[in-house]
């Protein structure tokens, strides 16, 4: 795959946010990969405002946000939409930059790279083994990973994975291996969700986790 310039510097953005991080330890290409995914490696990318799915996480979150104090609170064009590199929700994600962020925070390479790698750490605390795992617990929660390995949405994930390594000239087993060895630990500090939110968490569950990102539960 030749890639534009505008994307080589996108995964080169990611790197040095890695190797920040991690003194230079951790490995960027699964997060190079998810990215191609994600947003075809465009840190400028806005999604989602169409199909509503955020907007229905900012109808949730909204009173959490505003009691928390970010001064954006009311800009609901601003929620109601997912940003960056990995396509992060607004309503979920923009807390763990930073609390009295606008969402459009989410928008810098560096700022989404540390929030997507927390949800790494977050999968691997949950009991993720392999990237392949991460992807699971990206799409579904912590229930992806109760979800066998021959059901189709697993096997699905597997070939996307997959494909966009190979799209990147990367070793296609590079999914496979073990999450430690991502060396991420670094990126695990401050607040994080007790749960991945996605477009199938259900409403209810939803509720609660936007609750608990926000601070309205204890």
């Amino acid at each position: 795959m030749a890639l534009r310039p505008s994307q080589v510097a996108a995964m080169q953005a990611i790197t040095d946010t890695v190797a920040a991080v991690t003194g230079g330890h951790g490995d960027p290409r699964m997060l190079h990969a998810i990215a191609l995914r994600e947003s075809g490696l465009r840190p400028d990318a806005l999604g989602d405002q169409k199909n509503g799915t955020a907007a229905a996480a900012y109808a949730r979150a909204k009173e959490g946000i505003r009691k928390a104090g970010n001064p954006y609170w009311d800009d609901a064009s601003a929620w109601s939409a997912s940003y960056g590199l990995f396509q992060l929700m607004a309503p979920y994600w923009t807390r763990l930059a930073d609390p009295m962020a606008h969402p459009s925070v989410l928008l810098d390479p560096g700022v989404s790279t540390r929030v997507a790698a927390r949800m790494v750490n977050r999968a691997a605390a949950a009991g993720a083994r392999d990237w392949h795992d991460v992807r699971m617990f990206w799409a579904f929660g912590p229930k992806g990973l109760q979800i066998p390995r021959d059901d189709e949405r697993f096997a699905s994930r597997v070939n996307s994975t997959r494909g966009h390594l190979a799209k990147l000239g990367y070793p296609l087993d590079l999914a496979d291996r073990q999450i430690s060895a991502a060396s991420l630990s670094s990126f695990g500090v401050g607040p994080q969700p007790s749960a991945i939110p996605t477009a199938e968490t259900s409403g209810a569950g939803s509720a609660v986790l936007a609750a608990l990102i926000w601070g309205l539960l204890g």
